[in-house]
């Protein structure tokens, strides 16, 4: 407190309302807290006002340049820098600046100084152009001084400065935004799928999704998923190159977080492809130098990206294309250069061979946006089924059309009304009484949706839904199978393909081996269309002509688009006529997919859909994957695990875009099957879940049988510690070597215990912390193929032991870890065994969940500084705590093996792991066997093969001689050597050993 009762706040405040403005401005350059001097500003907003109607004609620049760490501020701040910014419009200001520049034409000024004082200028102009709402008054002001600034720019010799080409730009975004003046009130039909220059910087006023309730109609609905959607992806594009900008204004940003830089890209050539369904393409090429980030220039670009080009490198206006392949290039230019193969949205006369641009790549993908968005945009009443579900929330329960209540199913050849009074059998079926009361819904239900806890069955009883649904016949359209991810599709794909139902996988990211035979481009053969691929193929070489003479395409480029999207729509409908004319049972892929084939599957038109892991899918997704012949829709998932991935922000916190219709439907109170009896984790893992999460999960009994984890006290353990995390500078987050080494030492040592990798999955919710681990584990072979996974993207998958790393240590807040849905997938994995690294203050303190885990942690006694090994051979227990502590322990303590051997002495080595028994120990104790003829003791190493013994003994051998021969000899193998005196022919006498006295050159002399 001081002195005179004012808090340290008061005396902050009272100091700042002394200070005028222009010194508020100036402390932006000098402070780090931005927030603290926005806020001052804004408080005395009334004189900012003032002060910018104030006459500048000595010190505009001075101004100006105090402007520019607002320009800068962080995109958090964004509404507090447009308020600022706005304070800046008055007329008396711009004024200044119009004073400013017709002074200009008539002084003689030095060339380099008046150039720095007018991008000053130009920078003003640039971020006010870009971000300010739509408004006449506004546009006729900043475009009278762009037109001026461009004048004076020309009038002083400029022409060739980059800063003219910046100012072309925005004078034609100021007449785009003219006539898009009512772009707030245009509804999702008449909105651009791709971010358009107009409106990128500038922020949204969108409505928040509904989470529950009704809508209005589908115009409602589908405006307010269309806009989110879109935003969900333009959001982080927006922020990337507002980071972008600012770097170039001279802010201190380290890392562009959204976005890939490239500069100086160049375009090579226009080509035509030969395929009728591409159109003309330009490639353009890049090095390793012209990158903001050079070590990511081996990424692979993958196909369906969005690219942005700007020739000024500022994209106030940009040319869009899509990335449609990675061209090769010379095998010494592959590590420092690209060429990629472009498709311009547009015209593709805008992006000019020979010019450089200044590329961006979002790291968000964009296609999966692209093929739903279009789906999207072309809805109507009429192909939008389910509205009186998803639109009007009506929760009502109906059958589904092809069905009555009179309708019979075969159950293994016994007949059952599905409304009647006998028993379904549960035998026969091998599901237990939840799954079948919920297959009987799924059955009997339009719209229906099942939750199941983790290990419930969700995915047997997809593949036990699917198999009844087909073997009754009462389709006549293949069933589609939908999800988010590749794998989840699979999963149940795979055991349907087996069995020899006739399987369709759309799509080519299928990572099975079974399925790659059941993909759609083994399925069909594409033939027809001749007279289209001719016409269209003209149609490309007439553009292609006129671009080279610079002549105007418009016409031709509509007519191109025109036959080209008949082209390809009839070619999906012969795709369908070929899957319906093999009789295909079951269609499946991602929702992206299905919305890229939208058109085949509504000449199809699925009957029935099943979304898989429902709760993990976004609402739009779904509604772009259903054809409009849908007359039953089955939700399968947990909305309490995993949400759909929303990349923005906004997207889940400001506008709720990642509750999951699955989510939606259930607060509305849709008709729902709840499987809650689990076959996958042993109790003690379950009970982590089940006291705050799953009231109502059961165990099956079969859990309670799950073999204890070998080598280690505690099946389940959290080994707590306060060594603090490191927060990366990237996208990647956050990471916590000592964890992941400690994890990776465990990991090694439940190898020595007998376990296979396959048994083994480290997770983690951060990339860095997985990218660290991966790293390290490549140095060490014997863990190199340990697979480590992200939470997110293990959702849906199980295995024996999981190794949990949190990360997140003595931080303010705990980040992905607050997020109850995700810590249910992390603390659900695992069968026989859990071990979880943390730091649980941190986590308790971010979280209640974490607190309840917390006390079933302590009633287990499965928490603490360090985990105990138990020795499987001693059943002595050794505490570790650190990776350290696990180098040289092999067993679960130090003491001598003493194990006794086949051969009767003991193992001489340090405790180890039984799991190998002593198959591979070499022992080196002497050896106690003795020769064969019981005479001599081995001399070699126990685990030495003896050999033939080579003590000498005197012998008498066949010859009649006694000699001393090796003991392991045999007579009759055995060379003599006594001395024998013979005749060597002509020669005389000589001395040979007598094993050679009866050669032919020889005669023994007789004694």
């Amino acid at each position: 407190m001081e002195p005179n009762g004012m808090t340290l706040r008061q005396t902050a405040e009272r100091l700042a309302s002394e200070i005028n403005i222009k010194s508020l401005l100036c402390l932006y350059s000098t402070s780090s807290d931005l927030n603290k001097i926005t806020n001052m500003l804004l408080k005395r907003k009334l004189e900012l006002q003032f002060f910018f109607k104030s006459d500048f004609s000595t010190e505009l620049i001075s101004v100006l340049r105090s402007l520019v760490p607002i320009y800068n501020l962080p995109n958090e701040l964004n509404d507090q820098k447009s308020e600022i910014l706005s304070t800046t419009h008055c007329e008396e200001f711009l004024e200044s600046i119009e004073h400013y520049l017709l002074g200009v034409k008539k002084m003689p000024k030095n060339k380099t100084k008046l150039l720095e004082e007018l991008h000053y200028i130009i920078l003003y102009l640039d971020v006010n152009v870009n971000q300010i709402p739509p408004s006449n008054i506004h546009y006729n002001k900043f475009w009278a001084l762009l037109k001026l600034l461009h004048g004076t720019l020309i009038d002083r010799g400029f022409q060739s400065e980059n800063s003219v080409l910046w100012i072309s730009e925005l004078i034609q975004l100021v007449e785009k935004k003219f006539l898009y003046i009512n772009r707030k009130n245009l509804n999702w039909r008449e909105c651009s799928i791709y971010p358009h220059p107009v409106d990128i910087f500038e922020s949204k006023d969108l409505i928040t999704n509904k989470t529950f309730g009704a809508y209005k109609d589908y115009v409602e609905y589908l405006d307010i998923h269309f806009k989110l959607y879109k935003e969900d992806f333009e959001s982080n594009l927006r922020e990337g190159l507002l980071q972008y900008k600012a770097k170039l204004r001279g802010a201190n940003i380290k890392e562009i977080v959204e976005i890939y830089v490239y500069n100086c890209v160049r375009v090579e050539s226009i080509e035509l492809d030969k395929s009728a369904k591409n159109g003309i393409f330009h490639k353009v090429t890049m090095t390793v130098g012209n990158k903001e980030d050079p070590n990511d220039i081996n990424k692979l670009f993958i196909n369906g990206s969005l690219l942005m080009f700007s020739e000024c490198s500022q994209f106030s206006t940009f040319i869009l294309a899509i990335l449609v392949d990675v061209l090769e290039v010379p095998e010494e230019q592959k590590k420092c250069c690209k060429a990629l193969k472009v498709s311009v949205i547009g015209d593709p006369s805008w992006l000019k061979v020979g010019h450089s641009y200044t590329m961006v790549e979002p790291k968000t993908f964009f296609e999966p946006y692209h093929q739903v968005l279009k789906v999207l945009q072309v809805l109507d009443s009429e192909s939008f089924p389910m509205k009186k579900y998803i639109v009007h929330a009506d929760v009502s329960p109906s059958l589904p059309s092809y069905i009555s209540f009179n309708t019979e199913y075969s159950f293994g050849g016994k007949r059952i009304k599905l409304f009647g009074k006998d028993k379904w059998p549960r035998n026969l079926l091998k599901l237990n009484s939840q799954q079948i009361e919920a297959l009987q819904a799924s059955l009997t239900h339009e719209f229906i949706l099942i939750q199941g806890l983790p290990g419930t069955g969700k995915t047997y009883l997809a593949e036990n839904i699917i198999k009844i649904l087909i073997e009754n016949g009462h389709l006549s359209t293949p069933i589609l199978l939908i999800s988010s991810k590749n794998d989840s599709v699979d999963r149940i794909l795979e055991p349907l393909a087996t069995s020899g139902r006739k399987v369709v996988r759309l799509g080519g990211q299928s990572k099975s081996a079974i399925l790659k035979k059941c993909t759609i481009f083994n399925m069909i053969k594409r033939s027809g269309g001749k007279e289209m691929i001719e016409s269209i193929n003209n149609l490309k070489e007439n553009i292609e002509r006129k671009i080279n003479a610079n002549e105007k395409i418009d016409e031709e480029l509509k007519l191109f688009n025109s036959e080209q999207k008949v082209f390809l729509e009839f070619r999906e409908k012969d795709d369908a006529r070929q899957l319906l004319s093999a009789n295909v049972e079951i269609i499946g892929g991602t929702t992206a997919g299905c919305a890229r084939f939208r058109c085949m599957l509504d000449t199809m038109q699925p009957e029935v859909i099943i979304v898989e892991d429902a709760n993990e899918v976004l609402e739009p997704h779904v509604i772009a994957s259903l054809s409009r012949g849908c007359k039953h829709l089955i939700l399968l998932g947990d909305h309490k695990q995993l949400q759909p991935n929303v990349v923005s922000k906004d997207g889940s916190e400001k506008y709720s875009l990642d509750v999951s219709l699955l989510e939606r439907m259930a607060r509305c109170g849709m008709k729902s099957s709840v499987l809650t009896e689990q076959r996958r984790m042993r109790p003690e893992i379950a009970s982590l879940l089940s006291p705050v999460v799953y009231p109502n999960m059961s165990n099956h009994p079969d859990v309670t049988h799950l073999p204890n984890i070998k080598g280690i006290n505690k099946n389940v353990f959290f080994i707590d510690h306060d060594m603090c995390e490191e927060k990366l500078v990237d996208s990647q987050g956050y990471r916590n070597k000592h964890e992941g080494d400690l994890l990776l030492a465990l990991a090694d040592y439940l190898l020595k215990q007998g376990y296979s990798h396959s048994d083994i999955t480290i997770l983690s919710p951060y990339a860095a912390q997985q990218n660290y681990m991966r790293q390290a584990a490549r140095s060490n072979p014997s863990i190199q193929n340990i697979e480590i996974y992200m939470i997110d993207s293990y959702s849906g998958q199980e295995n024996k032991i999981i190794l949990l790393s949190l990360v997140r240590s003595q931080s303010s807040a705990i980040g992905f870890l607050s997020s109850n849905n995700r810590v249910t997938v992390a603390l659900s994995r695992a069968k026989c065994g859990l071990y979880i690294v943390g730091n649980m203050k941190t986590l308790m303190n971010g979280s209640q969940l974490w607190s309840s885990v917390n006390e079933v942690l302590q009633k287990q006694n499965a928490i603490g500084r360090s985990i105990e090994l138990k020795c499987q051979n001693h059943q002595t227990i050794t505490a570790i705590s650190r990776a350290e502590d696990l180098k040289n322990n092999y067993g679960g303590c130090n003491l001598p093996c003493k194990a006794k051997l086949e051969c009767g002495h003991f193992c001489r080595l340090t405790c180890h792991s039984l799991a190998n028994g002593h198959r591979n120990y070499k022992c080196r104790s002497p050896c106690t066997r003795f020769c064969r003829r019981q005479l001599h003791k081995c001399k070699k190493k126990c685990h030495e093969q003896c050999g033939p013994c080579q003590e000498l003994s005197e012998r008498e051998l066949p010859c009649g001689h006694r000699l001393q021969v090796p003991c392991g000899q045999n007579d009759l193998d055995y060379d003599c050597v006594y001395p024998t005196q013979v005749i060597f022919l002509c020669f005389g006498e000589t001395t040979v050993p007598c094993s050679e006295a009866d050669s032919c050159f020889y005669s023994r002399i007789e004694v």
